[in-house]
Order: C-alpha cells, then structure tokens, then sequence
C-alpha cells in the first residue's frame, strides 16, 4: 500500500500489487493489451511514456486495449474522496470508430466491446451513435450515458474524470460535459484504466495515448 498516495484525496489510498518475494511494487501504471489484432506494442508489458499507439486490426470488429493493473479505492465512510484520472488522446480518424477511455471493474476487463452495464465510469465515443462523446456510469446492473455537445475529433483532447463521494463529473478539455450521480460503480471494488479502440469496418483504426494522469 501507499499511504502518502493519500494525498491525493482525503481518506483514499490506492493499492498495488507487490512481488512478495521482494515486496518490490510491480509498477504503477503497468499496462498489457487484451485486444484483438495488433496493437503497435512491442511487448506484453509496457509503460505509458511519451505515447503510446493502439491500432486494431483491418477487420470490423477487431479491438486494440490497454489497462492498468487493478486499483482499488478504499474511502473512510466518513471522509470524501477526490480523484481525478486525465487522460490525453488523439484519434488518426473518427468514422467507423469506437473508444471508451476510464474506469472499468477488473473482472470486466478483458473487454470486446464498449462497457454498458458493466461497472464503469468514463468517456464512450461510438460512431454509429452519433459524432459527439458521451459520459457513462454504470453499476453492474443499469447504465446511464448522457450525449454531449463535443463532438469527436482527430486533434489530441483531454479526457477528464473526476470522483467525489456519490458523483462523477465528466470535462473535456475546458468544457464540463456534466455529471453522473446515479448508477455509479460500487466502492471500495478493484478497477482497472482502460482504453480500448475498435473499429466498426474493414480498415484499421488507431489512437494516440499520450498522458495517462491519477
């Protein structure tokens, strides 16, 4: 555990896990891919430094994804806890693509597909829907995704998700997108960072990670 990472938020602490043989920490963000098709990563594990590439593969359907190694988010019932997780993207293109940068439960990380009941919290972009990014929250069992008035593009964006007790408020760059109070995923659970790129069509799609900030 990293009691000084309490400091980010009054009350939380984040846990990682620990090679107990030399209580050595495995590295915070430690990322691997559970996509399908390539990812343009030379290795099973990698850090997020200076960018980082996804691409799918040229068939629809196929996924690129990396996330992180499970947090968990323990809050003193009667504290309140602010995290902010930042992250920084940019699309090569945005027809016949689908994303979802945030949080994701860990048994639902292997994802194939945009989240929709499964616990999460963060930004969907799914062109088939319509042009803009929607924010989303969902608790295991019901989603609530709300459309915003940004629309996708392919120049770099901050994705920005900040947790207070019982609210997620959603900005992209400048702009408050809004915030979610219902159907929230459950605390004190293990999540991971996700961002997962899949492409709707015979062509392949990809994203520019280039920050990754809790």
């Amino acid at each position: 555990w990293y009691p000084s990472m309490a400091k980010l938020a009054v009350g939380a602490k984040w846990g990682d896990h620990f090679n107990r043989a030399t209580l050595t920490p495995t590295g915070f963000p430690l990322v691997w891919n559970n996509g399908s098709g390539t990812d343009g990563m030379s290795a099973a594990t990698q850090y997020i430094q200076h960018g980082r590439v996804l691409t799918t593969g040229a068939v629809a359907g196929n996924d690129a994804q990396l996330t992180s190694r499970e947090l968990r988010l323990l809050r003193d019932i009667e504290s309140i806890a602010a995290i902010k997780l930042t992250i920084t993207v940019a699309l090569d293109q945005t027809a016949t693509t689908e994303c979802f940068f945030g949080l994701l439960d860990d048994g639902d990380a292997a994802m194939t597909a945009l989240p929709t009941t499964a616990r999460h919290a963060g930004f969907i972009y799914d062109a088939s829907v319509n042009a803009n990014w929607r924010r989303s929250t969902a608790d295991g069992t019901t989603q609530s995704v709300t459309n915003s008035t940004v629309a996708a593009a392919t120049s770099s964006v901050n994705l920005v998700l900040t947790w207070t007790s019982g609210n997620f408020n959603f900005d992209i760059g400048t702009t408050d997108i809004g915030d979610n109070t219902a159907n929230l995923p459950t605390e004190d659970r293990g999540y991971v960072i996700a961002l997962f790129i899949q492409t709707e069509a015979a062509a392949a799609k990809l994203v520019r990670i280039d920050k990754v900030l809790v």
